[in-house]
């Protein structure tokens, strides 16, 4: 089963916890800003496997993950639901769940 797809989470996206923090991915890259802070741009891919070897489990096969790859190294988000106006990611280093809406 096939969770995300780059066309289904291009867009900007607004944290539900911190209203300042953004996300906006295109189908190249991911910029990250928070209000009054300079935008940060990562490269980014989505793929069934992560990259934290201590995440995954075989016997899960629907699994996506959305890859970001920065200066100090790759960043794994299990992709745990995207729809018209929301994105949920879990981060693979600390189990922290994200979500976003989407904004209009």
């Amino acid at each position: 089963m096939q969770v995300a797809s780059t066309q289904a989470i291009m867009g900007v996206w607004v944290s539900v916890d911190d209203n300042k923090y953004r996300l906006m991915i295109d189908k190249n890259q991911i910029k990250e800003s928070y209000e009054g802070e300079p935008d940060e741009v990562y490269k980014y891919e989505i793929t069934d496997r992560s990259c934290d070897s201590t995440y995954y489990s075989a016997a899960k096969t629907d699994l996506e993950f959305l890859r970001k790859y920065t200066e100090d190294g790759e960043y794994c988000y299990e992709i745990t639901g995207v729809g018209p106006g929301t994105l949920a990611i879990r981060y693979t280093g600390n189990g922290k769940a994200l979500v976003f809406k989407r904004r209009s």
